[in-house]
Formats: structure tokens, sequence, C-alpha cells
């Protein structure tokens, strides 16, 4: 909430949406995607992208789980799909 206060509203973040299991490892450094959604929140993002996430086999979740997390957690916190989107490995997307 500070970043936003400070550098104002962000047209663009990049969040990371993983690897978060087990949470005892990897909470002080990764976000989960509930996690990320609030970050997106806080920041008052325009649009954001999550990043980090299904390309090794770093923890728990299997690959593909943040995106999918991130979809209920986008649902859950009543924010619009299109506002913070997860990108296939090798796609683009036009901001």
């Amino acid at each position: 909430k500070k970043f936003a206060v400070f550098f104002g509203l962000f047209d663009l973040s990049t969040i990371p949406i993983g690897p978060y299991n087990p949470a005892i490892m990897n909470k002080d450094s990764h976000a989960n995607p509930y996690e990320a959604v609030r970050i997106h929140k806080d920041l008052r993002s325009h649009k954001s992208v999550a990043i980090h996430w299904g390309t090794f086999p770093l923890s728990e979740e299997e690959l593909q789980e943040p995106p999918m997390q991130l979809k209920l957690a986008l649902e859950e916190e009543k924010v619009d799909e299109n506002e913070f989107i997860a990108i296939r490995h090798g796609s683009s997307v036009e901001i």
C-alpha cells in the first residue's frame, strides 16, 4: 500500500503467483495467488501479469495450479479477470 501512496497508480505490474507450498519455506520470498491478488489491489494496478510460476517444479503444488488458483482468488476478491492475467508459457499478449 505504501508503494501506491508514494508512486501513485501503477499502469502495469508483474506479480509472482508461485511457488507457495509449503508456505513455511516460501512465505518470505514468494506469494500465493490469493496474496498476489491482494498485492494487485494494494498497488491499485491497472493491469497485472502473473510471473514466477510453472517453469520448474520448485514446490509441492502442480506446475499449472497457480493460474487456476489465481482465477479463484480473482473471483473471490471480485476483481475482473482481465485486470490480472496469467499468460501461458511462450504466449504473448497485447497490453
